[in-house]
């Protein structure tokens, strides 16, 4: 009921690409009469939708390009006659034979002459021969060549396989964080470079959140404190070296106040004075007091 053709309603990605939907109606509201999509990311691309209920398409969706909206699919041109039958007579042409008059194709750069008929009159190229003029497709180092052709016939490296030349992906800073030439997702990472082994480079995530290093030691926090590095005598993740730990009273400085702090709950378990957390407030705490003497920075 909820959508005629398709409904999406699941979370997700889907993608739709060179289909024909066609006859289709919803019996619920407007719910969609080729396509119904709720939390589905939909692409949809290269697809004629013809004869489905009013609403052809409800909800969110991503127009991939070179999509044809057809009230008939027999009369795309709503002139009254059958298309094979206006392409007999030659009322209209169809330069690439696939059955649809030229004037129902996608015209990609507005210029008035519809692709195909502009492919056909040598107006624009399609050295890919997939009936799209090549100015109209993706080519990120503008070479005239579509970027996923010149990917397939292996003249351009796509190593992350993102339909992008990976000479245009390193132009982005985020694609290539540490600047060594090498998109990040398709180096191998190791111990070295991601210690976490999260499969995110380390100094990339330091690059993105410089908090995740508050010592600057260059090593992702965890790591410091996993390896020893750094004390993490509270337990919380984060280096000792960083926090203030023995600033009781948060005062913003270790003073006297802290260690008469330490002094008057002597002994106590689990006392506010129990810096190092161990259970009891002992001469530990009382050592941690006096090594941090100061202001916190």
């Amino acid at each position: 009921d909820n959508g005629g053709g398709f409904a999406l309603f699941e979370a997700g990605d889907a993608i739709i690409d060179k289909c024909l939907i066609k006859n289709n109606v919803s019996k619920c509201c407007e719910a969609g009469g080729a396509i119904s999509i709720a939390e589905t990311e939909l692409v949809l691309g290269d697809s004629i939708l013809c004869s489905n209920g009013e609403n052809q398409i409800n909800g969110p969706w991503v127009d991939n390009g070179w999509n044809l909206f057809w009230d008939d699919c027999n009369d795309c041109n709503s002139n009254g006659i059958d298309d094979a039958q206006d392409i007999l007579d030659g009322t209209v042409t169809d330069v690439d034979n696939d059955g649809i008059p030229d004037e129902c194709e996608t015209d990609c750069d507005g210029d008035g002459t519809p692709d195909p008929l502009e492919i056909y009159l040598n107006e624009a190229a399609d050295v890919d021969g997939d009936g799209h003029p090549d100015h109209c497709e993706p080519d990120c180092n503008e070479n005239t060549i579509p970027d996923d052709y010149e990917i397939g016939q292996g003249w351009a490296q796509d190593c992350n396989d993102n339909l992008v030349p990976d000479e245009c992906d390193l132009k982005d800073p985020q694609i290539d964080c540490n600047g060594d030439g090498l998109i990040d997702t398709c180096q191998e990472l190791d111990e070295e470079s991601d210690c976490d082994s999260n499969g995110f480079t380390d100094a990339c995530e330091i690059l993105a959140d410089p908090s995740l290093d508050c010592n600057g030691s260059g090593t992702l926090d965890s790591c410091d404190v996993n390896s020893g590095a750094s004390d993490d005598i509270n337990g919380d993740g984060i280096p000792d070296e960083c926090q203030c730990l023995a600033d009781i009273d948060e005062s913003g400085s270790v003073d006297v106040n802290d260690m008469l702090l330490v002094i008057s709950q002597w002994g106590l378990l689990d006392g506010s004075a129990d810096v190092n957390e161990d259970g009891i407030v002992h001469i530990s705490d009382l050592l941690l007091v006096l090594s941090g003497w100061g202001p916190c920075s």
